[in-house]
């Protein structure tokens, strides 16, 4: 079933490059995170903030009238951040960060509902091809402590590990400034486990990517349609 689903989106985008109205490309701010019952499991002195990367990708938009629709594929980074509090003491101090950095290939199909020239809402789905994952442990020290703590980095077995695929949903909104340039905000959240075996040296057990995603576009092939 999703090697059928991957064909089809291929197929789709293929197609969408030869009638596509608008062509162009994105770029811009991803904040992700982790969801699920089986997530990060944080005591009193960790926090769990949204972590920051970016996505880059090339769309083609096609259609005319309120209806439209628009094909993406790019590069994306979604993951996980657990950071702790500081211990300061005589000797130091010292703040731990831990991080799986997860890095996609992703193919999209959203609709576009243009509820005036300048302002469309939009929703879609999205296939995303795992290329990378890493997980660190990063410590920040100072003083005596900066000679007994060393960051640390490993690699993620795709597959094995993690899941080499993702499948979500993409909502948000997009605002055009002009002919050329655009601005949109999404939400995107992934429906597969980020472990395949729910038993994983990685140990992501049952969590799931989500983001927001700011990007600002630039339309290289445009028609007219902004007053």
């Amino acid at each position: 079933m999703r090697k059928i689903f991957v064909f089809f989106i291929i197929v789709l985008f293929t197609n969408s490059i030869s009638f596509a109205q608008e062509f162009g490309f994105k770029g811009g701010l991803s904040l992700a995170n982790t969801y699920g019952e089986d997530g990060p499991d944080l005591d009193d002195e960790q926090s769990n903030p949204y972590k920051p990367g970016f996505n880059l990708a090339g769309f083609f938009r096609f259609g005319e009238g309120p209806f439209r629709y628009t094909v993406e594929a790019g590069f994306s980074q979604k993951g996980v951040l657990i950071k702790d509090s500081e211990i300061s003491d005589n000797l130091g101090s010292i703040k731990a960060e831990y991080s799986w950095n997860l890095n996609y290939f992703d193919i999209n199909t959203i609709g576009n509902y243009f509820i005036s020239n300048r302002v469309s809402l939009d929703a879609g789905l999205g296939i995303s091809f795992l290329m990378n994952a890493t997980a660190k442990q990063v410590f920040n020290a100072t003083g005596s402590y900066a000679d007994f703590y060393e960051d640390v980095s490993n690699s993620a077995n795709i597959g094995e590990d993690i899941s080499a695929l993702d499948l979500g949903v993409k909502v948000g909104a997009s605002f055009y400034i002009n002919e050329k340039f655009h601005a949109d905000a999404h939400y995107y959240l992934g429906f597969l486990t980020l472990d395949p075996s729910d038993n994983s040296d990685f140990d992501p057990d049952k969590m799931f990517n989500n983001a927001i995603m700011i990007s600002i576009g630039y339309k290289f092939l445009t028609t007219s349609f902004i007053d």
